[in-house]
């Protein structure tokens, strides 16, 4: 009876300690917008960063997927992935998600070539331009609704590298971007010459939020979403989230 029981009282034993210490996995979509994601970036960005971090202070592991924005999103909306980085916190996205805290926030100023005069106040201003926009991408209202009204001459495109190359070529007037995040991409796209030739205006479009989503496809995701909130808050606190905010300026995130 003694050879018997022991053995399997251990391996209950065994089970029970693997159950309660094994760590839980999270995969996630992500995208290309350096340096706040990328995948041959420093911790695959800082934004992924800051989202991996405060998932282990929880006990979860982070997986990350790279795809094009637009696919990124779907396979959050649809289940295929548990939810993925990046994006902000529009009713949009609130039917499929639930939506973290802020993460990271960023500032959208419109790109333009230096030959061609560029100046702006209201969005009045922006009437019968030719727009470079990204697919899937978080857009203020206002330019939207000028979009969908056709007040711009709005064209959408799968990725921000293909804006610059039209803003390059002269096929679009200005393109909404993030100015590290522009200056980034473009230092990667092109030589230090055509660099040279585009430039962005010193007036703020818009201030947004950036936050992770999961999908309410996945039972677990109601409770992953407290915990991953829970962990952040335990990221700012710990001093974590401000030394990743202070390599941010050092440039430790861009790509080499």
């Amino acid at each position: 009876m003694k050879k018997t029981l022991f053995p399997a009282l251990s391996l209950v034993l065994l089970f029970w300690n693997t159950a309660f210490t094994a760590e839980e996995t999270v995969y996630l979509t992500n995208g290309e917008w350096p340096p706040y994601y990328g995948e041959n970036l420093p911790h695959y960005g800082f934004d992924s960063h800051i989202v991996t971090e405060a998932f282990a202070l929880e006990g979860v592991k982070v997986v990350y997927k790279f795809y094009p924005w637009a696919r990124a999103l779907y396979m959050s909306q649809t289940g295929e992935s548990d939810g993925g980085v990046g994006w902000g916190d529009g009713a949009e996205y609130l039917k499929d998600h639930y939506i973290s805290e802020v993460t990271s926030t960023y500032s959208l100023v419109f790109f333009h070539r230096k030959d061609h005069p560029f100046d702006w106040k209201t969005y009045n201003d922006l009437k019968g331009l030719r727009v470079g926009l990204t697919i899937a991408y978080d857009y203020p209202e206002e330019l939207k609704t000028m979009e969908t009204k056709g007040e711009i001459k709005a064209e959408r495109v799968p990725k921000d590298e293909q804006n610059f190359r039209k803003l390059l070529a002269g096929r679009i007037d200005i393109f909404p971007d993030d100015a590290v995040v522009g200056l980034s991409q473009m230092k990667q796209m092109f030589t230090p010459d055509q660099t040279a030739q585009i430039v962005c205006h010193k007036t703020v479009l818009s201030t947004r939020t950036l936050h992770l989503l999961l999908s309410k496809k996945k039972e677990r995701n109601a409770r992953l979403i407290k915990m991953f909130d829970e962990g952040l808050k335990g990221l700012k606190q710990n001093g974590t989230y401000d030394a990743i905010q202070q390599a941010v300026k050092r440039e430790e995130y861009n790509p080499k």
